[in-house]
């Protein structure tokens, strides 16, 4: 919940998300989980909690929310919520890429390839 801005970092990256056109977008919490999904509530998130987050591993946290939204949709975008200065242009370029998988960079921000 650190800020950026006039806003914080998880707010940031989901109205980044919503402005391209991503949905679901699935939050897991863990460390002070009720602070932070109140913090977003009004953000339109769906919250999938880590009730062993002390004992595990983010890739354990990452699996959770790959098992939810296993039957939901097709596509997957992986966003660690520390990483929040990804425009929603990137996020649009990715989604319309015809590759499996895809990430963001530096030069793929900036059209090269």
């Amino acid at each position: 919940m650190r800020k950026v801005g006039r806003t914080t970092m998880i707010q940031k990256e989901i109205d980044t998300l919503r402005q391209a056109g991503i949905r679901p977008i699935v939050v897991i919490t863990g460390y002070q989980a009720d602070i932070l999904e109140h913090h977003i509530a009004h953000r339109g998130a769906v919250f999938v909690r880590n009730k062993n987050y002390e004992k595990s591993q983010m890739f354990d946290s990452v699996c959770l929310g790959l098992k939810y939204m296993q039957k939901k949709v097709d596509r997957v975008l992986l966003f660690p919520a520390d990483i929040p200065m990804v425009s929603a242009g990137t996020i649009l370029r990715m989604k319309a890429e015809p590759a499996r998988s895809r990430f963001p960079s530096a030069t793929a921000a900036r059209g090269i390839r």
